[in-house]
């Protein structure tokens, strides 16, 4: 059954259709996330926040194309919201490049690494 029907289904109040539904969804969301990401646990954390928002709006809401452009639109934002969140900490957290020598001794505090890390913590403030 297609996911347009089963959603008609639910609007009509057949039993056992929301049930249906959502295992559907369910399904289509996770085949589609999976090609996105490789961890198992991120995918079904993704479609788990996106059935959430389905359950939370789909019947209250009236669809310009169809239920099943809305509903996959909605796990796509949460793909991109994921991409994003990864992109911006991915950059926070960068690797330093292997040229720049850290040397850290406990003793004694190099004055000019001193003074940078105070500029960095004064503008991060």
């Amino acid at each position: 059954m297609s996911i347009n029907t089963l959603h008609d289904a639910v609007r009509r109040g057949e039993p056992d259709a929301e049930r249906a539904l959502f295992s559907e969804l369910s399904e289509r969301f996770l085949f589609f996330v999976q090609h996105k990401f490789e961890d198992g646990d991120l995918c079904r954390d993704i479609v788990q926040e996106a059935l959430i928002t389905v359950a939370r709006k789909y019947k209250s809401m009236t669809f310009e194309t169809s239920f099943a452009a809305w509903a996959h639109n909605v796990v796509l934002n949460k793909v991109m919201e994921t991409y994003r969140s990864n992109t911006r900490n991915s950059e926070r957290f960068s690797r330093l490049p292997d040229d720049i020598d850290i040397h850290v001794s406990v003793d004694a505090p190099d004055p000019l690494l001193e003074s940078r890390l105070i500029e960095c913590l004064r503008r991060i403030n």
